[in-house]
């Protein structure tokens, strides 16, 4: 094994350029190392392996809010929402519920004694509640897609050298987790809960009935690569027990490239998007074959899956909403940003089965440049993931200049790849069958979800900063102003927060939609209203939902709580009391708007399927001065359009600005 001068000076520079805390949104990235196995004369001087490991940090218990707290926010949360008639009765269901004669109380002190014996009482409830005992198919519903920036592949070699080096990162990363050099990461100065890094690699939710189950295997030695339908097994160390170099990865590539040339696979990963039940059936039938039971354990112990893709769809088939000016959005981008974005999400019926959408990580490389990831939700949120992909996107960018293309004749004439065809026995009828209904399934999805993304250059969050507002309450008030440019109505708006500053914390809901941000948006579409005054309507929207969200960070959100004393009301044998068949609870938490902020430091962002049939999902990356946006919708819904949001949202972000210049100018005056 060897490190070449060229390679060398790109992982020094890589050194340098990595070594210092990167701020972002309030989290704290470290990735100031590379892994041992590049501590080599050459790379020591850089002092890589030198720092110790982080200390472990004692994080608190996630504590049970107070039942009034969390009544009183209840209710005005489900106020713009309800008519004064409906809001009237579900008042009076929320006193009767918290009165001392009420069942609250009680509901509360058994919830209160439960968390008194564990670290995190919602952890268990969430992962099977959320994710576990969710029986559609995780595709679209659950498992979020992931777009890396957009580049230009003009070969196969260079699809394959880009796919070498995500390897390549994505096992250096691993690494660093292993090894304790990522430091935690901060919400301002408070450490965070990092558990869920340990879950990224190795991890499968395997279909089981009547709950599916998370297996881990962090310390397994191999991933899995999907191309053309076939899986294959590859080794992550060479002969000498090291980790491989990009170079030998390419070599490992080219060899399935080769070995499967004019041949195409039964797609038998499209079982991974089925309905759970029906793939928890398939998959106990597949497992009685033991050729199968062997290709299914090594796809189910990989670290990761690599999808090579072959070409998509054209574009031309896609539909485009119309853009408010060039100058809000690059047209051209935004189509494939768009068609990166389905492509993650689904593989847009050409490469759907080439697949396992059970990896809680499947890295995805397509033959035009675009590439990303889909994960498997359960085990973890998308900050961590998010996190991970810069720190691959960063390796990759400072190594750019090494593209393998030098060295591209001598691996493929004399390639020392290995990898291992994973076999599968479909000789069955029932699996055949079943392979073609889930193929029809999901092809049906897949025409039912409408994807819009693209690139808002006007400006982004420092713009945001010069109005002394918050970046994201401003972003999440201009999507419920959107929304209501629409529809002429509020939309129960849920934006998700992380709460991993208590041990094994997961997410509380952010209730976006709130008296103020409904004022702004009516005010917004009022003429006869100065720029002064729907200023002051912005900044109280903004304000609300500052408060809100800093409540939610702290677990003194609504939903969580709520969930909580209905399950310990379910597992003490107890009434499901009326607050929840209320039409004020039905209304509040059937989230037409699914939105989330996932920041990353590069053009990159996350896209989700909606969580209503007449919903939306919006994610967005807020960069210095753009804001990229994934937005979705079902087209089976008459009521809701992806484009029309988008052409509405950038409207909204336009007017906005409009109203910050003339509060920052008068600021000044």
């Amino acid at each position: 094994m060897y490190l070449n001068t060229n390679y060398m000076s790109s992982l020094q520079l890589f050194l340098r350029k990595t070594s210092s805390i990167t701020q972002q949104q309030g989290t704290t990235l470290i990735m100031s190392q590379l892994p041992k196995h590049l501590a080599t004369s050459s790379a020591s001087r850089l002092s890589v392996g030198a720092k110790k490991e982080p200390k472990t940090t004692i994080l608190p218990r996630l504590p049970v809010p107070a039942l009034n707290d969390t009544l009183g926010k209840y209710l005005r949360t489900v106020k713009p929402l309800l008519s004064a008639e409906d809001f009237q009765k579900t008042t009076q269901i929320v006193k009767k519920f918290g009165t001392e004669s009420g069942i609250g109380p009680k509901l509360q002190n058994l919830l209160e004694n439960k968390a008194n014996s564990m670290d995190n009482w919602m952890a268990e409830w969430w992962l099977q509640t959320a994710y576990l005992e969710f029986r559609q198919s995780v595709v679209v519903f659950s498992s979020p897609g992931l777009v890396f920036p957009l580049h230009k592949f003009d070969s196969l070699d260079d699809q394959l050298s880009y796919a070498a080096k995500m390897i390549y990162g994505a096992l250096s990363y691993k690494e660093m987790i292993d090894n304790g050099k990522i430091k935690p990461d901060y919400m301002g100065k408070i450490p965070l809960d990092m558990s869920q890094y340990q879950k990224i690699f190795g991890t499968t939710r395997n279909p089981k009935k009547p709950r599916d189950q998370l297996a881990y295997h962090p310390g397994s030695k191999h991933f899995v690569v999907a191309y053309k339908n076939y899986f294959f097994k590859v080794e992550i160390s060479n002969g000498n027990g090291k980790l491989k170099e990009p170079l030998e990865f390419f070599g490992d590539l080219n060899k399935i490239v080769e070995d499967t040339s004019g041949l195409h696979g039964i797609p038998i990963g499209i079982l991974t998007a089925e309905h759970r039940d029906s793939w928890a059936d398939i998959y106990e039938r597949l497992k009685q074959d033991p050729q199968n039971a062997k290709s299914l354990q090594s796809i189910e112990e990989a670290l990761f899956v690599l999808s090579l893709d072959r070409p998509n769809r054209a574009m031309s088939d896609l539909p485009s909403g119309k853009s408010v000016s060039a100058e809000v959005e690059d047209v051209s981008l935004s189509e494939r940003q768009t068609m990166a974005a389905l492509q993650m999400l689904h593989g847009n019926t050409t490469n759907s089965g080439n697949r396992w959408f059970d990896k809680t990580i499947s890295f995805i490389v397509g033959t035009e440049g675009k590439a990303g990831l889909t994960y498997e939700h359960s085990p973890a949120e998308g900050p961590p993931i998010a996190n991970m992909m810069d720190f691959i996107v960063q390796y990759m960018d400072h190594t750019k200049d090494e593209t393998l293309k030098s060295d591209v004749l001598v691996a493929k004439k004399g390639s020392t790849g290995t990898p291992t065809l994973l076999e599968f026995n479909l000789k069955d009828k029932h699996i055949g069958k079943a392979i073609a209904d889930a193929k029809d399934n999901l092809d049906k999805l897949i025409q039912d979800v409408q994807m819009s993304a693209f690139t808002f250059k006007k400006y982004g969050r420092e713009f945001i900063k010069t109005c002394s507002l918050s970046p994201d309450s401003f972003i999440q008030t201009a999507i419920q102003a959107a929304f209501y440019r629409i529809h002429k109505d509020p939309a129960a708006h849920y934006e998700s927060a992380s709460v991993r500053m208590f041990t094994g914390g997961r997410t509380e809901c952010i209730r976006s939609c709130s008296v103020e941000s409904l004022e702004f948006s009516r005010a917004l579409l009022d003429s006869s209203l100065s720029l002064q005054d729907k200023f002051k309507l912005l900044k109280n929207a903004v304000e609300s939902h500052k408060r809100f969200a800093a409540d939610a960070v702290k677990a003194q959100g609504v939903d969580r709580h709520l969930l909580g004393l209905k399950k310990i009301a379910l597992e003490n044998g107890i009434d499901v009391p009326d607050l929840f068949s209320d039409e004020g609870y039905i209304k509040s938490s059937s989230f037409r708007l699914s939105t989330s902020q996932v920041p990353s430091l590069f053009e990159a962002f996350m896209c989700y399927g909606p969580l209503t049939q007449d919903g939306y999902g919006c994610c967005y990356n807020p960069l210095k001065n753009s804001i990229v946006f994934g937005i979705s919708a079902f087209n089976s819904n008459s009521e809701t359009d992806a484009n029309k949001f988008k052409t509405s949202l950038q409207e909204t972000l336009l007017e906005m600005e409009k109203v910050g210049i003339m509060a920052s100018m008068q600021s000044k005056l």
